[in-house]
């Protein structure tokens, strides 16, 4: 399949079920902002009392830890979703936490393949982001069936991503005109009304504000819609290899 393909067939998918995969993307973060601010706002709490630096280090390192558990705990059914939604199968918001009992796998395979790509990364940029598209294809392998160890969803990947990087790269490539009109749509206001709220009078300036809130809250609404279009066009991609990788075994 090339790329526009992948990218129809994922909107084809999606049809009819755009908002509840945008909500289940939504709660998804939320859950991991959640786990996040609590730490953030002790951390707030300490700083405004001048605590010791060691206290503070220990608030910062117990904030990632458990950021990244919660996340740890809650991607792979966010993954398994989106899989059903390739699938063309039917699914639910509580499924997001389907696959709690893998936490610590998804969490050794992050921690395995962070630091891999980082070794690579000591050699040149290049190397890194080649490795990490090699690894890409491990958390679906994972997602897929969650009776695989590390090494196994790992040396998967490899094997199926030969000769597809290139293609998962411009993938990813694609989205990134949508990426950057968001954010321009986002900064763009700001840049143009701060200079102009000296000169316009207050109602102007709050109608202006208004307007831009409404923006926003259009604009993170569309990076929910974002997010579950390049996360089941990755699905797709991935179930597009396997298949292919199937017919090459029966075909041998």
């Amino acid at each position: 399949m090339s790329i526009r393909e992948i990218k129809l067939d994922a909107k084809e998918f999606l049809r009819g079920k755009w908002t509840m995969a945008a909500v289940v993307a939504f709660i998804y973060n939320m859950i991991i902002g959640a786990a996040s601010s609590v730490f953030s706002g002790a951390l707030y709490f300490v700083e405004a009392l001048e605590m010791s630096e060691v206290v503070i280090a220990i608030i910062y390192i117990l904030n990632f830890a458990v950021t990244f558990i919660v996340q740890s705990a809650v991607l792979l059914g966010f993954m398994t979703i989106m899989m059903k939604i390739a699938a063309g199968r039917s699914f639910s918001v509580g499924e997001l936490f389907s696959c709690t009992s893998s936490t610590m796998k998804v969490f050794g395979l992050t921690i395995t393949i962070f630091i891999k790509v980082l070794l690579w990364s000591f050699l040149l940029v290049i190397p890194g982001i080649i490795k990490g598209l090699s690894y890409s294809m491990a958390f679906y392998i994972l997602a897929d069936d969650p009776t695989k160890s590390v090494k196994q969803c790992i040396d998967e990947s490899k094997e199926m991503m030969k000769g597809n990087k290139g293609k998962l790269f411009g993938l990813q490539l694609s989205f990134m005109g949508w990426v950057l009109l968001m954010y321009a749509v986002i900064i763009i206001p700001f840049l143009v009304l701060i200079p102009l709220a000296k000169m316009l009078g207050p109602m102007i300036v709050l109608l202006l504000c208004l307007i831009i809130l409404a923006l926003f809250v259009f604009i993170c609404v569309g990076m929910y819609v974002l997010m579950v279009y390049m996360e089941v066009s990755r699905v797709t991609f991935y179930f597009d290899i396997k298949q292919n990788q199937r017919k090459d075994v029966m075909y041998d």
